[in-house]
């Protein structure tokens, strides 16, 4: 079994690639970790670049902020616990892949009146193209984490920020750890494979992560080194992070997740075998281990640990 001779869980089809895509390929091949990058990330072409708002009924998929008001709520009311707690001065209210503002902009309406006059609003996101002219005046958006305020204490939400993190795919094959390619070929991506790297089996390795024949896991070092980048951003504050996710022994259970976590959605539908088949499907990886995220936590000494829900 290989990634070009798949199981149920990956396509045997050959998808014809759209120009903007094929003009990534350096070579015949590329990792699958980078063609997830172009096809959520692309300056032009992406799926979150795009004016298109991927969130809500008429979207792909739903986030806590859209489905009821009562997410906002609860972080306005965490908002306004950690503002009185600093006494009279100034904080920042920052959202981490922001999208549109919504978050930001219902945190903000469910504020008090004198802890929203100490509060600043941050929003950050790697594309900015859905945030509306009328949100940027009472929220500073911003597509660096360098451009946050290094002066203030910072109160940290990522919603589901991890989740959408380009992934390495990785598959063990007749004892040999293998990784996914997406190779273009006469015009139309199919999968392939190559021998992962050192540094694959060292991730793992280091994490005691033991694959069986013809498992496939996903894993992203981009998760450690987003956190560690968002411990650093503010010398006093506090990191909410929510999204989904499992223990280590639970996300790489071959009995549960024989094929990975990756998955692509459109129209409220999950699509698991084509991650590919649409490059503008939100491909993400929908579940992270916990103690990974929690592990560069500590060693940013940025207690405490996310909540597991």
């Amino acid at each position: 079994m290989s990634f070009q001779d798949p199981p149920a869980s990956l396509s045997r089809r050959r998808l014809a690639a759209p120009d903007w895509l094929r003009k990534l390929f350096a070579s015949d091949e590329i990792p699958f970790a980078d063609f997830m990058e172009a096809a959520l990330y692309h300056p032009e072409f992406g799926y979150y670049s795009s004016s298109r708002n991927p969130v809500g009924e008429v979207g792909d998929f739903v986030t806590s902020p859209t489905i009821s008001p009562v997410f906002g709520f609860g972080l306005a009311r965490l908002s306004s616990e950690f503002g009185g707690r600093l006494g009279d001065g100034v904080y920042g209210i920052v959202d981490i892949g922001c999208g549109d503002g919504s978050l930001l902009e219902a945190v903000a309406a469910a504020m008090a009146g004198e802890h929203r006059s100490k509060a600043l609003f941050f929003g950050v996101d790697r594309s900015l193209s859905r945030v509306p002219e009328p949100k940027r005046g009472t929220i500073s958006f911003s597509t660096d984490l360098s451009a946050l305020p290094s002066d203030i204490p910072l109160l940290i939400f990522c919603n589901e920020l991890f989740d959408a993190l380009p992934v390495t795919r990785l598959l063990l094959r007749e004892g040999s750890l293998r990784e996914a390619m997406v190779r273009l070929r006469d015009g139309f991506l199919e999968w392939s494979e190559r021998p992962a790297t050192p540094a694959h089996a060292q991730y793992l390795n280091a994490r005691g992560i033991v694959l069986d024949e013809g498992q496939t896991a996903d894993v992203s070092p981009a998760w450690w080194q987003l956190y560690e980048q968002i411990c650093g951003v503010a010398a006093r504050g506090m990191i909410v992070t929510f999204d989904y996710g499992f223990e280590q022994k639970q996300l790489f259970d071959r009995r549960i997740r024989m094929h990975g976590t990756a998955a692509a959605y459109r129209a409220h539908g999950v699509h698991r075998a084509d991650q590919f088949a649409r490059p503008d499907l939100g491909v993400r990886a929908c579940r992270e281990s916990w103690p990974h995220i929690d592990g560069r936590a500590d060693r940013s000494r940025r207690p405490p640990r996310p909540r597991r829900d």
